[in-house]
């Protein structure tokens, strides 16, 4: 659902069942990395850094600044970098 309300730009909604499915299930990465995606985009670069310091450590890159590997790694990586004074943790 979260996905849905993100792609119809009904943000609020969007944020609300991201922080449902994590309420459920914490280690869901999706929903880390979406909800910080939206957190960005509202502004809130320390809310976003929180939930990329919480996604589990096998889907956090290990250099931000590579280029190889999946597409989702990549946008990861762009948001780590985005983020003042944040690194992303092998």
């Amino acid at each position: 659902m979260a996905i849905a309300f993100t792609k119809t730009r009904r943000f609020d909604e969007a944020i609300r069942h991201y922080r449902r499915a994590l309420e459920l299930d914490s280690s869901l990465a999706g929903a880390h990395y979406g909800l910080a995606f939206l957190l960005m985009q509202r502004g809130d670069p320390d809310g976003a850094a929180q939930h990329l310091k919480n996604l589990p450590s096998r889907t956090r890159p290990a250099d931000p600044t590579r280029r190889n590997g999946s597409s989702t790694r990549r946008r990861r990586s762009t948001i780590w970098v985005l983020l003042p004074g944040c690194r992303a943790r092998a």
